[in-house]
């Protein structure tokens, strides 16, 4: 009997050694793999946004503060989409809102953003649903700020036009 409990409570104590031994090793590589995801982001200059079906934002890269002015710490809580163009609002939450219930789904959305000082800036954002993903559990938001480029098309649009207009105009004169 004295051998049977002796086996009993060295099963029990190795087992509790062998699980102390296994929870230190996913402490030490969930701080690992927190370590690598920071740097992997800390200087990156798309913004990496996580929100919640509702918009509120639980997670902010550090690039907000480079890209529109706001620390990490200033978003999280906020609504994402109260720093959205009013005439962008609806088209880019109806994206979000079809992108919900299909697990993996992606959406391409291109919209305005306030900048911290009142400025506003254009996104391209590519978000993906990560809300069954346990380790996310959120819409995932990958933003540039194209503004650069928006700009730089009108520009270019706007040249043409003008350009199509000299050249119809002096057809018409030449051919009087």
């Amino acid at each position: 009997m004295s051998v049977l409990c002796f086996l009993v409570i060295y099963g029990l104590a190795t087992s509790q050694s062998r699980a102390i031994s296994l929870a230190g090793r996913m402490s030490a590589e969930a701080r690992s793999s927190e370590t690598y995801f920071r740097a992997l982001i800390k200087y990156a200059q798309d913004i990496i946004t996580i929100i919640e079906p509702n918009g509120a934002i639980r997670f902010e890269s550090p690039a907000i503060e480079v890209v529109l002015g706001y620390t990490p710490e200033e978003m999280i809580g906020k609504n994402a989409f109260d720093f959205m163009h009013p005439d962008d609002k609806a088209r880019t939450l109806a994206a979000v809102a079809s992108a919900v219930p299909f697990p993996g789904a992606v959406r391409k959305a291109t919209f305005r953003y306030r900048h911290k000082d009142g400025s506003w800036r254009i996104l391209e954002t590519i978000g993906t649903n990560q809300l069954f993903d346990s380790a996310v559990h959120g819409i995932v938001l990958n933003s540039r700020d194209v503004t650069e480029r928006e700009e730089s098309q009108r520009l270019i649009r706007e040249s043409a036009e003008r350009f199509s207009g000299f050249v119809t105009a002096r057809a018409l004169l030449l051919d009087r």
